[in-house]
């Protein structure tokens, strides 16, 4: 059985990244006008199951919402818009707030900082470039602290790529 392949788009910048082998995961917004984005606090994530994400509301008893990712599940691969010879593979899925993430992960995100820390004048964290990218993308994400999906993948090598 072949594996399901979807498209994803990158922008110059974060496909520069993912070629240098710096960028290993993509946080990509749910869909606003679905349940957890509408109040992203009063939703709990609940794991992923079949391609989905599972939902509950904040209190117990309270309606579930399963939400389909566009990008597939373990396994599955992207074919990148803007480079159609480059294939990733998706590692993992999961779903989580965008103010989860940390400084490692921002880094496998493929952002830096702006200026060393020891340099001197403003200086810019990783997670303040990573919230300044992410709200490019989705205005206002961060301030509402919304729902992304995270997918973690690798580059798939032209030898892999030859035998599926």
């Amino acid at each position: 059985m072949l594996p399901v392949e979807r498209p994803i788009s990158f922008n110059p910048s974060l496909l520069g990244a993912v070629n240098a082998g710096r960028k290993t995961v993509t946080r990509r917004r749910l869909p606003l006008e679905l349940p957890p984005n509408c109040a992203p606090a009063a939703y709990r994530y609940c794991g992923q199951h079949a391609g989905y994400a599972r939902f509950t509301g904040e209190y117990p008893g309270g309606p579930t919402h399963d939400v389909p990712c566009p990008f597939g599940t373990a396994g599955d691969r992207l074919r990148v818009i803007e480079q159609p010879e480059l294939v990733l593979l998706i590692l993992s899925v999961r779903a989580e707030r965008v103010r989860a993430i940390t400084e490692v992960d921002a880094r496998a995100e493929g952002v830096g900082e702006t200026e060393a820390a020891s340099a001197s004048g403003p200086t810019r964290s990783v997670l303040a470039a990573f919230q300044e990218l992410i709200d490019q993308f989705y205005s206002h994400c961060w301030a509402r602290n919304e729902w992304v999906w995270v997918v973690e993948f690798r580059r798939l090598a032209e030898s892999e790529l030859a035998t599926a």
